[in-house]
């Protein structure tokens, strides 16, 4: 009996009786690599972070795994749906592997950074969902570049709706004033800020801001998935 076919794609390979690098992290079909041909081609994500350029934003550099195009069907972009599946179903296993895979792609940022945060939760939201998905990225990643993983630089001040919701120009300024650096901790001179998604560049934009108004610092950030849709101009390099 094949047990993948039975048993959901997230369920942990020890279930399975198979070492996990012999299974695909997305589908867990078997495979020799972290990520099977099929789902990277379907995600389009390539071995290793690709780079682009962020306007307005204030960040020194934006990274990403893949792109996202939100015509994109259900069911069409492995890599997502994983992610959908730990942010919103609160499968931690699918977190460990995505952490794991965007960990392996951070090659290009070795020597580049000299620690390592994420974009924090409202204490209200971090409650309600028992989780901040943005930490699950950020301390394997840190911990691939050998630098420190600092959680607290950064808080969030308000609990506003989603940027993927913000339209008018008042949602936007008040994203822009959610967040502060910590009055306590140090702000090392370059900077990696992770999140899961960047889709108009507005929360990663504030939190640079935040971190630029405690030193004098230069700020990359890193996601996931880069949403790229009709009404925005970000263009992979």
């Amino acid at each position: 009996m094949d047990l993948a076919r039975v048993f959901p794609a997230g369920f942990p390979p020890r279930i399975r009786g198979v070492a996990p690098y012999h299974r695909c992290l997305l589908c867990a079909r078997a495979n020799n690599t972290l990520v099977c041909t099929r789902c990277r081609l379907r995600s389009r994500m390539g071995t290793s972070l690709r780079s682009t350029s962020p306007p307005q934003t204030g960040l020194a550099g934006l990274y990403f795994l893949a792109p996202y195009h939100t015509n994109q069907a259900e069911g069409s972009n492995p890599l997502r749906d994983t992610l959908l599946r730990f942010k919103y179903g609160g499968d931690r296993w699918s977190g460990r592997r995505l952490g794991k895979l965007f960990a392996d792609a951070a090659r290009p940022l070795h020597g580049s950074v000299d620690a390592v945060t994420s974009v924090p939760l409202h204490p209200r939201r971090l409650r309600r969902r028992g989780f901040n998905q943005a930490c699950w990225l950020a301390r394997p990643l840190a911990s691939s570049l050998g630098v420190p993983w600092r959680p607290r630089l950064l808080r969030k001040l308000t609990d506003p709706p989603p940027q993927a919701r913000c339209r008018s120009r008042l949602q936007r300024a008040r994203s822009d004033a959610a967040f502060s650096a910590s009055a306590i901790l140090s702000v090392p001179s370059r900077v990696l800020l992770v999140d899961d998604v960047c889709t108009t560049g507005i929360t990663l934009a504030a939190c640079a801001a935040a971190l630029r108004s405690r030193a004098d610092c230069k700020v990359f950030a890193a996601v996931l998935l880069l949403v790229q849709s009709p009404g925005t101009a970000m263009r992979a390099l």
